[in-house]
């Protein structure tokens, strides 16, 4: 489960809750429940908190004041920024790990 806590532009703290277990999308005042899906082995989450804002509260993200993870899982980065960028454009420590054949 990832939690990040956000200001909007009308003031107002909201919570976006990221679970693999909810099965559905649910928004309310303050706080809204998503599901999260998850492969075996690596996986790259990335949340669009911008767009979860405007969609879920018809505002705009001001700032992100909390991000928790709670799972018992590796984390291998946590980053933020204003675009995706591709695997070939991040740091050499920060592209996506390959499986090596052999």
């Amino acid at each position: 489960m990832f939690e990040a806590q956000v200001l909007d532009d009308k003031g107002v703290r909201r919570r976006f809750r990221i679970s693999n277990q909810q099965s559905s999308t649910r928004v309310k005042p303050f706080i809204t429940f998503a599901p999260l899906t998850l492969d075996a082995g690596w996986n790259r989450v990335r949340l669009d908190l911008e767009e979860y804002t405007r969609k879920a509260y018809g505002s705009g993200l001001v700032e992100v004041v909390r991000v928790q993870i709670h799972a018992c899982c590796h984390i291998r980065h946590v980053y933020f920024c204003t675009r995706e960028f591709k695997s070939s454009a991040l740091p050499k420590g920060l592209r996506d790990v390959k499986k090596r054949r052999g």
